[in-house]
């Protein structure tokens, strides 16, 4: 039993730095995001806490309920486009339609000469 919890002690000390950075600049600024917005803060000047009265003056804010619909429909418009398009690009490709080597030159390319030119750097640093 012993062995496997020392099996475990290298790789959690390397992980370690890794998780108190996550946990501090992560989820700390989180947090203090959460603790700003329940206080009556003012150009750095907190008073005092009120709870979650922002929140309600925020949703009772007609601009931001306005803006907040703007933003649900473009995400809901953006996201439907792109899985349109993403479901017809792959029907073109995969049905044999016309001009199918153009699209998959269109496609592949970029990718292609991103991993030919991490190869020819990588073997150039490699090699010398």
């Amino acid at each position: 039993m012993f062995t496997r919890i020392r099996s475990w002690g290298p790789p959690v000390l390397l992980i370690a730095p890794t998780l108190i950075l996550l946990g501090i600049f992560v989820y700390g600024l989180i947090g203090a995001g959460v603790w700003t917005s329940l206080t009556d803060n003012v150009r750095g000047q907190t008073t005092g806490t009120v709870g979650l009265q922002n929140y309600e003056n925020l949703f009772n804010d007609d601009t931001f309920v306005y803006s907040l619909r703007n933003v649900g429909m473009y995400t809901l418009a953006f996201v439907a486009g792109t899985l349109f398009f993403g479901f017809l690009w792959a029907w073109m490709l995969e049905r044999g339609a016309r001009g199918e080597g153009i699209f998959r030159t269109v496609y592949l390319f970029p990718m292609a000469v991103s991993f030919v030119a991490s190869g020819v750097v990588w073997r150039r640093v490699a090699y010398r």
